[in-house]
């Protein structure tokens, strides 16, 4: 049997993270009882190892987008190849092969997947057959959930974790070109910090804070992705595996 890879203090990074990913390492510290130190030194180890990845995924129910698992039927050859072009899309978050190669399961988060089911799976050649399901419910899974049914922190310090995240909105709202760049920044690094999203997004450092306050963070589900640190580090371009993401990835319950 294969050890495990994470001590508890990485599992309750790990959890800590699920449920408030840009909490400062002080914040992190006092609810995990180490100091702030320790725990900067662990998320770089973890880091360093690619044994964590904390990305950002705007909720498919709170920006009026929908959420769709997709199953692809390719020929054996070329099915690497059709998985790889899926995962390079940005709306994909996880892209995986299955039945022997010759299948692949992946989750698109859309407003409109019309042109990916009608036009471009059609009229590729390597694809069979294309199924489409779209997620009506998520019963367990997704922000805030432990990557583990049972969660490594305790009640009161997910409580304390949850009382600085903001609430989202009753009603969906709609991102705008800003939101959107920042969601592809944080989809690279989570925890970028403020300065560089101003830079990369060509908006101020307040905007920067006031759209993670206002829009971005209550719209969001931050999974870290936790990996046995001998597993190879996946190309830059495409998102973890589901095997590996933090937050069960199920038909019925992918975020």
């Amino acid at each position: 049997m294969t050890a495990d890879p994470f001590d508890q203090l990485d599992r309750d990074l790990l959890h800590a993270l699920l449920l408030d990913a840009r909490a400062p390492f002080r914040r992190l510290a006092e609810v995990l009882g180490v100091s702030d130190q320790t725990v900067a030194r662990r998320y770089a180890r973890l880091g360093e190892a690619n044994a964590l990845r904390v990305t950002a995924w705007s909720h498919p129910s709170r920006v009026r987008e929908v959420q769709w698992m997709l199953r692809v039927r390719a020929v054996p050859c070329a099915a690497g190849e059709v998985a790889e072009a899926l995962a390079r899309r940005p709306d994909t978050s996880w892209v995986n092969l299955c039945a022997g190669g010759t299948e692949i399961e992946c989750t698109v988060y859309s407003d409109d997947v019309g042109p990916l089911l009608l036009e471009v799976l059609p009229r590729t050649r390597q694809v069979l057959d294309v199924e489409a399901f779209e997620v009506l419910h998520v019963f367990y899974g997704g922000a805030g959930f432990p990557y583990a049914k049972r969660g490594s922190l305790r009640p009161t310090q997910v409580a304390e974790l949850q009382r600085h995240t903001p609430e989202p909105d009753a009603d969906p709202i709609a991102l705008d070109a800003i939101d959107r760049r920042l969601f592809a920044e944080l989809r690279r690094d989570g925890r970028a910090p403020i300065e560089q999203l101003a830079v990369a997004c060509e908006v101020s450092t307040p905007t920067v804070r006031r759209r993670l306050r206002c829009s971005t963070r209550p719209v969001a589900h931050w999974p870290s992705t936790p990996r046995s640190p001998s597993w190879p580090r996946p190309p830059a371009h495409r998102p973890c595996s589901p095997r590996s993401a933090a937050t069960p990835q199920r038909p019925s319950t992918a975020t």
